[in-house]
C-alpha cells in the first residue's frame, strides 16, 4: 500500500500552521456581533433573488453588501466553488470568499479550533457529514426562523434539522482513464474494481481518516462480507483522501482508476482534456449531501445568508452543471446529472450517523481486513 499526500477535495490544507497563523492574529479582535434575525418568511418559490416581503429580505441584502463578504469553508472541486462565487457576486453584488477547501475531517477540526478559541472567522460551512452538524447544532443559526426566501419550499430531503442544507448531493462510483480502460474492461459493478488484474493500478479513497469512506468500507463489508475487504487489501492500493486529486493521478496516466469517487471528482482534469470518464456502480448506490450552514457567531452573518439563500435557488445549482460540473439538484435544476430513478444517498440515523459508523471495533476490524491497519 502506497499513500499520496493530500486531503479529500483538497488543496493540500496545512490545518495546524495555517490554524496558528490566523487564530493567533484574529484572537486580539473582537468578534462582530450577529445582527438579529428577521421574522419567519412566508411561502415563498426558489429563487436567487426572490424575496417573500420586500420589507422581510431587503434590510438582509442591503446589511449584506455593508459586509461585502461571506467566508467561507467547502468541500467541493475548484471548478464549482469558483462558478458560485462569480454568479453570487453579478447576482445579489454579495462575494463570498474561500477561507479554505479540503476533505470534511480537515475543516471540521479547523472549524472546531476556531469555536474553541472563540475567534470564529466562518461565516459560511459546508460538510458532507450529517453527524457534524448534528453533534454541533448550537453552533449553528436555526434556518427556519431566518426568513431565507428560499426556505419555505425547499424539499424536505435537503433539509437537516434545520441548521443546513443541501445545496447539491453527490453519486458515487469509479473514475477510469479512458486509454488504459477499455472495452470488457470497463468496471460495471463493485466486484469488478478488486479484480486482481488492477493491482498497483488502483487509487482508492482513504477510510482511514473516517467519514464517508469509511462508511463505503462498511457498506461493502455488509453487502459481500469480508472477502471483499480482502481482495481490495490484494490490490496494493494507493490511498488519497481526495477523490480530486486521486482523479488527477488517473488523468495523468499514473493509475488504471480511482473509487470511490464523486460525479464531479473528475470535472476540472475533464474539461482541461484529460481521457477520464466516471461511472456510477449500483447494488448498492453511494452518494453524499452537501450541506451548508451559517455560524451563529458569523462576523458577516447577513452576507452569509444572502449566499445561503443563493446556493439554494435553481440559478446557483444549474451554473456548474452548465459548465460541465456535474452533480444532483436537489430542486431538480435544468442541466444537472439525472440520477438513476431508485438513487437515493444511504440514510443515516437521527445522529446523522450511517450505521456501523459509531461501532469502533467493527471500523478497526474493517480497516484491518482491508489491509490498512495492521
Amino acid at each position: 500500500m502506497t499513500q499520496a499526500h493530500p486531503s479529500r477535495k483538497s488543496l493540500h490544507i496545512a490545518v495546524t500552521g495555517l490554524l496558528a497563523v490566523v487564530l493567533s492574529a484574529c484572537s486580539a479582535a473582537a468578534t462582530p456581533a450577529p445582527t438579529a434575525a428577521p421574522t419567519k418568511a412566508p411561502t415563498a418559490a426558489p429563487s436567487a433573488t426572490a424575496a417573500p416581503t420586500a420589507d422581510l429580505w431587503a434590510p438582509i441584502v442591503a446589511k449584506a453588501k455593508t459586509e461585502a463578504s461571506a467566508d467561507a469553508l467547502f468541500t467541493e472541486v475548484p471548478g464549482w466553488i469558483e462558478t458560485q462565487q462569480n454568479l453570487l457576486k453579478s447576482t445579489t453584488g454579495t462575494t463570498m470568499n474561500l477561507l479554505a477547501r479540503g476533505a470534511n475531517g480537515v475543516l471540521e477540526t479547523r472549524l472546531s479550533a476556531e469555536i474553541a478559541a472563540n475567534a470564529v472567522l466562518t461565516d459560511v460551512y459546508e460538510d458532507v457529514s450529517r453527524a457534524f452538524f448534528a453533534d454541533h447544532l448550537d453552533w449553528f443559526v436555526d434556518l427556519s426562523t431566518v426568513g431565507l426566501p428560499n426556505w419555505a419550499k425547499y424539499p424536505d430531503a435537503g433539509k437537516w434539522k434545520n441548521v443546513c442544507a443541501d445545496v447539491k448531493w453527490s453519486i458515487s462510483g469509479v473514475t477510469y482513464n479512458t486509454q488504459l480502460v477499455t472495452g470488457a474492461d470497463i468496471p460495471k459493478t463493485w466486484q469488478d474494481l478488486v479484480n486482481i488484474k488492477w493491482k498497483d493500478k488502483v487509487v482508492l479513497s482513504d477510510p482511514l481518516p473516517g467519514g464517508y469512506y469509511t462508511q463505503w468500507s462498511l457498506m461493502m463489508r455488509e453487502k459481500f462480507g469480508v472477502d471483499y475487504l480482502k481482495a481490495i487489501a490484494a490490490l496494493n492500493v494507493t490511498l488519497s483522501t481526495s477523490s480530486v486529486t486521486a482523479a488527477q493521478q488517473v488523468g495523468a496516466g499514473a493509475k488504471a482508476l480511482s473509487f470511490l469517487s464523486q460525479v464531479d471528482s473528475g470535472a476540472d482534469v475533464a474539461k482541461a482534456g484529460a481521457p477520464v470518464k466516471f461511472l456510477v456502480i449500483p447494488g448498492p448506490y453511494l452518494g453524499s449531501k452537501a450541506c451548508v450552514g451559517v455560524l451563529k457567531k458569523a462576523p458577516h452573518l447577513n452576507a452569509a445568508l444572502v449566499a445561503l439563500n443563493f446556493l439554494m435557488s435553481p440559478e446557483s445549482q444549474s451554473a456548474p452543471c452548465a459548465t460541465g460540473i456535474l452533480n444532483v439538484s436537489p430542486v431538480r435544476a435544468p442541466g444537472c446529472y439525472e440520477a438513476p430513478a431508485d438513487f437515493a444517498p444511504p440514510a443515516v440515523n437521527d445522529k446523522g450517523i450511517y450505521p456501523g459508523m459509531d461501532d469502533p471495533a467493527l471500523i478497526n476490524d474493517t480497516l484491518v481486513q482491508m489491509g490498512l491497519k495492521k
